[in-house]
This record gives C-alpha cells, structure tokens and sequence, in this order.
C-alpha cells in the first residue's frame, strides 16, 4: 500500500510495527439459540421488506441462550431414548412467559442442522387428550357443566352423520359409571368428554377454539372431542397460555427492540422484564398505566378472550393431572402446576402442554411421518412430560414458587361435593368451585336416599 502510496510512509511504518492479532470466528448462524433466530429472521424480512436489506440493524431478542442450549441437549437426550430402531423421533417445544409474551426457549426440531422445518409453527398433528381442556372450557363457559356434574363414564358407540361412520373411542378397560367432571379431566377418560362435548355442542368448542388463537380448521365430527383434529402446536400453546392468564390475550414476544445507528425502530418489551433498566422500566410502567391486561402488554385494549371465572375454573381442573391424574410425575417439579398430557392413537404423537405460575411450556413427539409410530410404553406421560418438567424447571430456576391457579376471581363460591353423586356431601367430599346459582342444594343423604339411588343406578350402566 505504501508502494501504490495509498499510505504515508509513517502510516506504513506504523502499521508494520503492529503485532498481528487473532481473532476468533464468528460463529455461523444457526449455532446460538438458532429456531428463534430463524422465527426472528422471517419475521424481520416479512415486517421491514427492503429496509433489512440496508443492515445495520440490532435486534434484541427474548431468546436466552442458556436454555435453548439446554432444551436442545433435552431434545437431544430424549429422542435418542425413544429411538426404538425406526430413527428417533422429532421434537417440537416451546417455553413461554405468559406475564410478557417473551419466548424463552423454541425448539422446532432435533437437529437444525439436518431441518429447518420448525414443527412449533408449521407442524400440524393430533393433539389428543391435550385438546379435552378446549371442551370442557366451552362447556364451563356456558353452564353446560360444573366442576361437580356428574358424567357418564361407560361403554359407547356414537354415529357421526359428518362421516358415516360408528365409532367407539377407546377408554381403557374399566369405566367408573357416574364420574364428576372434575374427576373425569384430572384421569383423562374418554367417554365422560364425549358426554360433555354433547351437552355443549361442537359449534360452542369451535367458536372457543377460535377465540383462543386455534387457527387451523377444526374438523366438526364426533372425534373432535378426542383430539382426532389436528393443530400446530404454537396454537395450542396459546390455548393454554390465555388461560393461565386469567382469560386475557398473550402476544407471541420474539423481539424486544430494533436499532438502527441509535435509533428506536421498535421497542416491544415489556415493564415485566427483568433485565431492563430502571429508567426504562419506569417509562413502560407509565405508558401501561389504567390499560387492561392486554394493552399492558401491547395488544388492543380489549375485554378478555375468556371470561375470568370460566379461565379460573378450567386452571383449576388443570390441577388435577397434575396432582392425582395422568401427570403425577409433575409433581416433583417442587411447584404448583397444571397441565394436560396427550397421547394419539398407537402412540403415533405425545405431548404435554401445561403451566406454572410464570410459563407456558410445551413437549410434542413424534415421527414426521405418522405411519412410524411411537414406542408402547412412549405416551403423553412417559415421553413427553418429563422433557417438559425439565425445560420448565430450568425455566424456572430459583423463582419463588406461585400458585395455581390464583385467587378466585369474584363471582365464584367454594363447595364441598360428594364424589359419588354430585350431591352436596354430608361427610368427606372433595371442595370444588361453582358460578353462584349452579351449585348443587340436595344433600348426598337426601330424603328417600336419592344420593344412594344416583350412586347404585351409576353402576348399572
């Protein structure tokens, strides 16, 4: 360069005194947190167009690094358990603060080196016994059922006029008889949610669906109420994510704030985050000041997507898996929880979706292609569940535990039902919560022992 005299000849000596440095490679994309930073991308290029072509943009993400690098050693660790000689399965999982909107951790995949196909947004599978939840909601909601309504749990054989066809959904291979709803979600039968599927009607779940961000077209035939209708998983998330937030809207977070030379392109974060400035969070407190739970986080100032007691009430049924249902292992996540497991048919897909206090989480396997199924003993509960409590115990961390569900919202009371009737109990009981005016008023050990009739003619079925 001095030669083309491009530099003076003290430049030239200067910089040929300089000690050359080394330093390390960039690492490539895809390396660090890559399916956020690939959802990331997609959105900046669909939102900017041509803007992000001029670069010099900065992008804060809600992606933490740390525990993306510990669900792909998750994912990494359970789908090489679960291959039972046919390959490992895929993985689809999500880790969502359903206070912010923040997407902690996204895993669309085992391997994004070998696939960039992200199964949490593009994926669409049977969610089976995870999407009962939905029904039992929408029946909540409109007074169909009670926490305390007495089900019917024995064998049946429904005709779909959509399709033609009869059908027996499987239930194990013994049936309760009678069973409350609250019993009958927390052990996943299958017969007692097509009793309330047919007290509610399909166009109610749908429409509830709808509400709560299920975007895919949800077949309208009988074994909808099983899961037979399939949904990607990122919609069943936020399924669960409204609810776990008393009914409100929660927006999918990726991004917090877009620069460019100083400039604020967006700033999306919010007075939750921890990781703020003092100064900063005190703006975003001020902006959020008398909004409602969705604007505070972004959203249209609306009313909630579900109504608050309905939202308190199926939180509460979501205990139950948790603490005596399908989900017991759960428990030894050392905090409150609530969730669902799901298992197709054959073992062809498993999945857990559920929630603490903070987070949304969910765990989906199984093989791209359906006709490659499962291990037998690889349900909701054995494969699925214990990824989930990892991801959602690393989460965590050292958070002070929070109830779930919270407190009551006004317009609900507390009482105490008999199990085997439904009947208010005269002793023993479990406590169960209802909208003033549907709560049962005969006692268990009624005049002419009506409670005792119920309980025997519930065994005949």
């Amino acid at each position: 360069m001095g030669r083309a005299e491009l530099l003076t000849r003290a430049a030239g000596a200067a910089a040929a005194a300089t000690p050359l440095a080394l330093r390390p490679a960039p690492q490539p994309y895809g390396t660090i947190a890559p399916w956020t930073t690939e959802q990331v991308r997609r959105i900046l290029a669909e939102e900017l167009g041509p803007q992000l072509a001029r670069g010099g943009l900065v992008v804060e993400t809600t992606a933490q690094p740390a525990l993306a690098a510990d669900a792909q050693a998750a994912a990494t660790e359970a789908t090489t358990r679960l291959d039972h000689g046919d390959g490992p399965p895929e993985i689809a999982a999500i880790v969502w603060d359903h206070r912010t909107g923040y997407v902690d951790a996204l895993l669309g995949g085992r391997d994004w080196q070998a696939s960039q196909f992200d199964r949490v947004f593009q994926g669409c599978r049977q969610p089976g016994s995870t999407w009962k939840p939905l029904i039992y909601a929408a029946a909540l909601e409109d007074n169909s059922i009670t926490q305390g309504t007495p089900l019917r749990d024995a064998p049946i054989a429904e005709y779909d006029p959509q399709t033609h066809v009869h059908w027996r959904p499987r239930a194990g291979r013994t049936y309760r008889g009678v069973v409350l709803a609250s019993d009958a979600l927390a052990a996943s039968l299958n017969a007692p949610t097509v009793d309330v599927l047919g007290r509610v009607g399909v166009p109610a779940v749908i429409d509830l669906a709808r509400r709560l961000g299920i975007d895919t077209d949800v077949d309208d035939v009988g074994p909808m109420a099983l899961g037979a209708s399939c949904v990607k998983p990122i919609e069943l998330t936020r399924a669960f994510a409204v609810l776990a937030r008393g009914g409100w809207a929660v927006p999918i977070r990726l991004i917090t704030r877009i620069t460019r030379d100083g400039e604020v392109l967006l700033d999306a974060a919010a007075a939750q985050d921890p990781h703020l400035a003092p100064t900063r969070r005190l703006d975003l407190l001020a902006a959020a000041a008398g909004q409602s739970p969705a604007g505070q986080l972004g959203l249209p100032d609306h009313s909630p997507i579900v109504d608050a007691r309905t939202a308190f009430l199926i939180d509460d049924l979501l205990t139950g898996p948790v603490t005596r249902g399908t989900a017991r292992d759960a428990r030894r996540l050392g905090r409150p929880a609530a969730g669902k497991t799901g298992t197709t048919n054959d073992n062809t897909d498993a999945w857990f979706v559920g929630f603490t206090g903070r987070v949304t989480a969910s765990v989906w396997l199984g093989h791209d292609d359906p006709r490659t199924l499962l291990g037998p003993d690889d349900d909701g509960a054995g494969a699925a569940l214990p990824v989930w409590m990892t991801l959602v115990r690393r989460a965590e961390g050292e958070r002070p535990p929070q109830p779930v569900p919270g407190p009551p919202p006004e317009g609900l009371v507390q009482t105490r039902i008999d199990r085997e009737t439904g009947f208010l109990a005269a002793r023993g009981g479990v406590d169960l919560w209802f909208k003033p005016g549907t709560e049962p008023t005969q006692t268990a050990e009624g005049p002419r022992g009506e409670g005792a009739d119920l309980g025997r003619a519930s065994r005949s079925f």
